[in-house]
């Protein structure tokens, strides 16, 4: 990154934690770095993962911009916050009545703002407890995956220093979009890659940028969780895992053992 600025960077955009596989980025050391680098340059910094989850400190890691998405804590959809530094100065998006200080004219979504307001305020004021219930999900279908079944890697960092609400695993010889629709069948609900990407055939990014390649980065599932996740719903979905993989996994292998 320090590499990369410049005197004509306007911006940098960094991700505080990675929607697929929960790395924690050091945004406070590299809001030092972007300042003193070039102090004109803007940091931006995608918090939708990290909001009510990670500490950020918007005047510690220097932050100009900062975004959020209030369903990540359990607010309405469709609703978002752009924190904005005094200082920055932006282009209107729409104009007309003057609403938001000139900067997005139009009726304001109150029911939606209120909303995303009132789940802060709920899981800020349960933050411990949701945290630590998060940390024990991940930490109990982690073991237990990566000890009863053979041929699954965690991709990222190790557990104890990633976001807690999110677990990204490779499972060898299976394609993620074949096990995702196994899981779906039995009321489990996963992920392969970025919501973002839904759309789109690629490879992750992400994945291939920590060194992954070939059938890697086809067959990482990511686990979230959330509040109301049970140990049964663990122990369940452990369970579904392991028969659903037997069988998908004689298909890929022609009925061949590993």
């Amino acid at each position: 990154l320090e590499a990369s600025i410049n005197e004509e960077t306007s911006l940098v955009s960094i991700m505080h934690v990675n929607n697929e596989i929960g790395t924690i980025q050091d945004i406070e050391k590299i809001g030092a770095l972007i300042k003193k680098k070039n102090p004109r340059t803007l940091f931006h910094v995608d918090a939708v993962q990290s909001f009510t989850k990670i500490p950020v400190s918007v005047r510690k890691a220097q932050i100009d911009l900062l975004s959020i998405s209030a369903h990540k804590f359990y607010g309405p959809k469709g609703v978002g916050l752009l924190y904005k530094n005094k200082k920055v100065r932006l282009q209107n998006m729409l104009h007309g009545g003057g609403q938001q200080k000139n900067m997005r004219s139009g009726t304001e979504n109150v029911p939606g703002i209120y909303g995303m307001y009132i789940a802060a305020k709920y899981v800020f004021n349960r933050q411990r407890e949701i945290l630590e219930h998060y940390k024990a999900c991940k930490t109990y279908l982690y073991t237990r995956i990566l000890n009863e079944i053979e041929g699954t890697h965690l991709n990222g960092d190790v557990v104890e220093v990633s976001a807690p609400h999110i677990l990204n695993i490779a499972f060898e010889d299976i394609r993620a979009e074949v096990l995702l629709h196994a899981l779906e069948q039995n009321h489990i609900y996963v992920s392969s890659g970025s919501a973002c990407a839904s759309n789109k055939m690629s490879k992750s990014g992400t994945l291939a940028a920590i060194g992954l390649n070939g059938q890697a980065l086809d067959s990482a599932i990511r686990f979230s969780f959330s509040i109301d996740v049970t140990e049964e719903d663990l122990e369940t979905c452990v369970d579904v895992l392991k028969k659903q993989l037997v069988l998908l996994r004689k298909f890929t292998l022609g009925g061949k053992k590993r």
